[in-house]
C-alpha cells in the first residue's frame, strides 16, 4: 500500500513538471497576464528615478564629507581601498 501510494504521488509530480511547467508561460503570454499595466510601469519608473536621484545624491556627500577618507578619490581607487563594495560588478 505505502508503494503505490509513493509511485502514485511520484507520478502526479512528474506529469504536472512535465505538463504544467511549459505550459504556464504560454498560458501567461496567451491572457496577457505576463504584461506590466502601464500604471505600474510609471510606478516603477519613478521609483527608479528616485533610487538614481538619492544615490546620487549621496555619492555627493560623500565625496565632499571632510571626514571621509576616499573624498575626491576615482572609483578604480575606491576599489583598491574596499573591494568587497563592488564584488559581482567587475568582469
Amino acid at each position: 500500500m505505502l508503494f503505490q501510494m509513493s509511485m502514485w504521488t511520484a507520478g502526479i509530480v512528474v506529469m504536472t513538471l512535465l505538463v504544467n511547467a511549459p505550459l504556464i508561460p504560454l498560458l501567461l503570454k496567451w491572457t496577457g497576464l505576463s504584461q506590466v499595466s502601464p500604471v505600474k510601469a510609471k510606478i516603477r519608473a519613478k521609483a527608479a528615478r528616485a533610487f538614481t536621484r538619492y544615490t546620487q545624491n549621496a555619492v555627493k556627500e560623500l565625496k565632499n564629507d571632510e571626514d571621509e577618507m576616499l573624498r575626491g578619490k576615482s572609483p578604480e581607487t575606491q576599489v583598491l581601498f574596499h573591494p568587497e563594495c563592488c564584488q559581482g560588478t567587475q568582469e
